[in-house]
């Protein structure tokens, strides 16, 4: 009986061992842009809690959409077009190229049109010097015929 009872008191510790709360830090700094859980709230494994975004442009993603006509690599030149009313433009080079397609939301040409599903092939791109770009703005990017040197 005396068993029963401390293997029922370890696990009624391990219990509420887990419904402790637990407070995280986030490895990355940046403002919050979107909380999906709060206090108090069940949280599942790899569920996302909260958005952070960082106020700093570091690189640039680009999709290529499928048919791939022209496969990206690290090391090729690019060049960087801002859409906005003062259009700047610079080169960068390509730093990485994804593993795989992937499904991405790709703004339409058609104003109006809103968004639509596309697959495409990712690829990060540096960030041109003295080109100041808002996270999320929208740029043009046109992959140059020879890698750079």
């Amino acid at each position: 009986m005396r068993a029963a009872i401390a293997v029922a008191q370890q696990q009624l510790k391990l219990a509420e061992s887990e419904l402790q709360p637990v407070y995280l830090t986030a490895p990355i700094t940046g403002q919050i842009s979107k909380v999906n859980k709060f206090a108090d709230s069940i949280v599942a494994t790899a569920e996302v809690i909260a958005s952070i975004s960082d106020p700093h442009v570091d690189r640039i993603i680009g999709y290529v959409s499928q048919p791939i006509r022209l496969e990206p690599k690290v090391g090729m030149a690019v060049e960087i077009r801002t859409r906005g009313a003062q259009r700047m433009i610079g080169r960068a080079q390509i730093t990485h190229v994804g593993p795989r397609i992937e499904l991405f939301t790709a703004p339409l040409r058609i104003r109006g049109m809103g968004a639509a599903q596309e697959r495409g092939l990712p690829f990060v791109v540096s960030l041109p010097p003295d080109m100041k770009l808002l996270p999320g703005e929208l740029v043009d990017v046109t992959i140059l015929p020879h890698p750079s040197s």
